[in-house]
């Protein structure tokens, strides 16, 4: 990890410090990530974001390259393939903006329709942006919804190794620019 430049997920939710622009591509990235691993099959109980590491952006305009960093628990999936990303920084307090979570959720609802991985019954061969947008909608707000429940049941969130307590004060994100 250390060979590699960036910071986890976690230290750039917990230093807040993302402008909406790159917290926008940052989110999109993190979305498509998670349904290309489903796409393949792959599945991790333990993609929480501090086991992804962002690295540094490779450019104006272009989300920055995500690395994951331990991939022990790949295997079968976790009742839902976004939960791991949301329950750790819920339970330490460093949840980012709904909006931000949105465009995660969006983002991941969206190319898994796409690619054939929703459960919805609907079927299209087009592109995202020709793709009905009341129906892309309507997968993403199932799959909030979804979420929610799953946040809700898993009652106490909080990590048992919490990996930002014990840490100085972050510099500066390296993808805050």
């Amino acid at each position: 990890m250390d060979a590699t430049p960036g910071q986890t997920l976690l230290d750039v939710l917990a230093a807040d410090s993302l402008p909406p622009a790159r917290a926008r591509l940052l989110s999109i990235e993190v979305g498509r990530l998670v349904s290309r691993l489903t796409s393949h099959r792959l599945h991790s109980k333990d993609l929480k974001p501090s086991n992804l590491l962002v690295g540094p952006p490779a450019g104006e305009g272009h989300a920055p390259p995500l690395t994951i960093l331990d991939s022990d628990a790949v295997g079968s999936p976790p009742a839902h393939a976004l939960l791991p990303l949301i329950l750790e920084p819920y339970g330490l307090g460093v949840l980012p903006r709904r909006t931000v979570l949105w465009r995660v959720i969006k983002e991941w609802a969206w190319h898994e329709w796409l690619n054939g991985n929703d459960d919805s019954g609907d079927e299209f061969t087009g592109s995202l942006e020709d793709s009905p947008r009341p129906i892309r909608i309507e997968i993403a707000r199932r799959a909030w919804r979804e979420l929610e429940t799953l946040v809700r049941a898993h009652g106490d969130a909080r990590p048992a190794h919490n990996p930002i307590a014990d840490r100085p004060a972050l510099a500066p994100s390296v993808v805050s620019g």
